[in-house]
């Protein structure tokens, strides 16, 4: 595989151990690569590039040469790690304290804000405190759509009564700026939920899949995120208890580049998320235990979460490139917030309307069944290494 190293000195500390990996190098300066021929030459970008305050422009110049080639990018710069005082949110690289540092997610809304996809990270098993040499790999995106792409993935099982009025609303939805394709996982219910499913086979923006058992929700999801084609992600269960309207707030802080990963919290002030009129007794013990894996989790990974079980988790699909999901019941929910919070990708919260339903009203989750298991599977979510993945081969 051919490179070329993009610097304006050749910055041997970081770029040392990536040259042994690879070979046919060749180093040029940045007021040379507007003028060069791509083939299937790759470009490496060394950690001078955090020379330029604001590099959007640069790298959209770069995508806009490149996108019609075979083309990959890596960057191996240091990065600052979150827990430093620095405006993660912004898409303008931070003096700290005499040159330009970025942390992953300032830097990852910067590659997105430039036009590239299948980001991802390498050279570290876990996000740390201080900067380190990282080896960030993207592709120039061929096409850029006027409008995001919103992948809405819903799974389904046993909801005849929800099911036909969730998905119209989310048919009708309108939302400025995006495009809207929708995933639904139907998971062989057994209550007639399947033959509503059908009736959408063939509609327009709509994808069905059909499992032959069910498997659990975060089986479902998984499956709906392998079909994605969308910039950004939406997970909607199919049950009625968020509302379609908080879509415009949510999907705002994403479209904006003002955050990578959003989760819609059902917190207004209060623990008390849950109120079953027919189960009091059981309202207060899922309450409690909402708060203790709160708390559980956020001393387990060291986060501020206040809501992180939520089903409302928005991101870009990127967030999610080359990780190994692979819990299927509710304990989805922790793992895909555990594994992103530890890459790197650090939400924000933002209060939705939620309208808990009860047993009889067909809930799922167990908090015995499910909940025993979180204690310990939470534990080997916070320590388990995470693979970051270098894109490789052809796109």
């Amino acid at each position: 595989m051919n490179f070329i190293l993009i610097t304006n000195k050749l910055s041997k500390k970081s770029f040392s151990s990536f040259k042994s990996k690879h070979f046919s190098i060749n180093a040029i300066d940045y007021s040379q690569l507007t003028k060069l021929t791509f083939i299937d030459k790759n470009i490496i970008f060394d950690d001078t590039l955090l020379d330029l305050e604001n590099p959007i422009s640069y790298l959209r110049a770069i995508r806009e040469k490149i996108s019609s080639h075979k083309v990959l990018i890596f960057f191996v710069i240091e990065l600052i790690n979150h827990t430093h005082r620095l405006d993660s949110d912004s898409l303008v690289l931070r003096k700290y304290p005499s040159r330009y540092w970025a942390t992953w997610n300032s830097f990852f809304k910067i590659l997105k804000a430039s036009g590239y996809e299948n980001i991802s990270i390498d050279s570290i098993s876990d996000i740390k405190n201080g900067a380190e040499s990282s080896l960030i790999s993207c592709a120039p995106k061929k096409v850029i759509r006027k409008k995001f792409l919103l992948s809405v993935i819903i799974p389904v099982f046993n909801e005849f009564e929800t099911f036909p009025l969730l998905i119209q609303k989310v048919i009708n939805k309108k939302l400025a700026n995006f495009e809207i394709e929708i995933i639904i996982i139907e998971s062989n219910s057994s209550d007639g939920t399947r033959g509503l499913v059908k009736k959408y086979q063939n509609t327009r923006n709509i994808q069905v899949i059909f499992q032959d058992k069910p498997r659990g929700k975060g089986y479902a999801v998984a499956e709906g995120l392998k079909k994605a084609k969308g910039d950004i992600i939406l997970i909607q269960d199919a049950d009625l208890e968020y509302d379609i309207d908080d879509y415009e707030i949510l999907l705002e802080e994403i479209s904006s580049f003002r955050s990578i990963f959003v989760l819609g919290s059902r917190h207004s002030g209060s623990w008390k998320i849950r109120k079953f009129i027919d189960m009091p007794f059981l309202t207060h013990v899922y309450n409690l235990a909402h708060v203790f894996f709160v708390k559980y989790i956020n001393f387990l990974i060291g986060s501020k979460f206040v809501d992180p079980f939520t089903m409302y988790k928005i991101f870009y699909r990127d967030c999610v490139y080359g990780l190994n999901l692979k819990y299927r019941r509710f304990d989805f929910d922790h793992e895909l917030v555990i594994k992103l919070y530890r890459r790197g990708f650090i939400p924000i919260e933002i209060p939705v309307n939620y309208d808990a339903r009860s047993f009889t009203e067909g809930k799922k989750v167990s908090i015995f069944k499910d909940g025993l298991t979180w204690l310990y599977k939470d534990i080997f979510l916070a320590y388990e290494n995470i693979d970051y993945p270098i894109v490789k081969g052809k796109r």
